[in-house]
């Protein structure tokens, strides 16, 4: 009798332990999904950040294109302008009423472009310094997140 519990007893410790190994297995395999998931969270978050940042490098590369040539059109304007104003003195000279009517309207057409261009300029140059910073934004965040994710691998590697 004493040989019949002594083998219940065995059986019963074989089943526990057999117990124990599988939910050890079974945790051990779903602590490397969770850590795999992780990793593939972090590798979409950092290519997300590259999206991100690569945009804001576009939008302001084309935003300092639009400011330069807002620039060359003031500069041209201006240059008119003053060509405008000689030809006007000499109109004025001369007592050409017409030429001098058309001039001064040229002339002021070119003030309030230059106003506006001016206006323009100075809004881009906002928006340029706001990119920027969000550039850096973008970076520190992308370099943040390749650093978390380099410290993930490692600590999936020990």
């Amino acid at each position: 009798m004493n040989f019949l519990v002594n083998l219940q007893t065995l059986i019963i410790m074989h089943k526990i332990i057999a117990v124990l190994i599988l939910s050890m297995l079974t945790h051990l395999s779903i602590a490397q999904d969770k850590s795999e998931v992780k990793a593939q969270v972090s590798i979409s978050q950092s290519k997300q950040l590259q999206a991100d940042r690569d945009t804001v490098k576009s939008q302001l590369r084309l935003k300092n294109q639009e400011r330069t040539r807002d620039i060359n059109k003031l500069v041209k304007t201006e240059n008119s302008n003053k060509s405008l104003k000689d030809q006007l003195n000499s109109a004025k000279k001369a007592k050409k009423m017409d030429k001098i009517e058309s001039l001064e309207t040229k002339i002021a057409d070119n003030k309030q472009t230059i106003k506006d261009l001016d206006v323009k300029i100075k809004a881009d140059e906002k928006e340029i310094d706001q990119l920027e910073k969000d550039l850096k934004k973008a970076e520190k965040e992308l370099k943040s997140a390749k650093e978390n994710e380099a410290k993930e691998k490692a600590k999936g590697k020990k």
